[in-house]
């Protein structure tokens, strides 16, 4: 998947991201509001695992860019043909204003989203891993 809204960017999340989304993960300032306040403890390798696995058919990990530096993550989980579930976590605190968390709940209410409620191909990069500095 690769959605871009002015300075917004949408990603797969790859193996390149695993060392960022560890970063995150662990720290317990970012995972606290959602009862791990000493942090998941997983390491970039077992997360780069888990991307692997990750599928635009059964879930995915996100990554959430502003500006082309990363911000947050979003994810999505099919829960059957008609539900997904999805969660959004911006993880840069210094963000100014009402920041991409905001933004990208507002892109998926619009209608990013397919019939569905799961991601849809809009820009013809789905089923691919689009190029990003983390994934080169």
């Amino acid at each position: 998947m690769l959605l871009k809204d002015g300075n917004l960017t949408i990603r797969n999340a790859c193996a390149g991201d695993a060392a960022q989304l560890a970063a995150w993960w662990n720290d317990g300032t970012v995972m606290a509001h959602a009862g791990f306040p000493l942090g998941l403890g997983e390491t970039a390798e077992n997360i780069a695992a888990g991307l692997a696995r990750d599928s635009d058919s059964g879930g995915r990990r996100l990554m959430i860019e502003v500006d082309g530096h990363p911000a947050g993550e979003m994810n999505y989980r099919r829960v059957d043909t008609c539900t997904a579930e999805i969660g959004i976590k911006i993880c840069d605190p210094f963000l100014p204003g009402p920041g991409p968390g905001q933004a990208a709940f507002a892109y998926v209410h619009r209608g990013a989203a397919g019939p569905h409620g799961v991601p849809a191909d809009r820009s013809g990069h789905q089923s691919q891993q689009p190029p990003g500095p983390a994934c080169l």
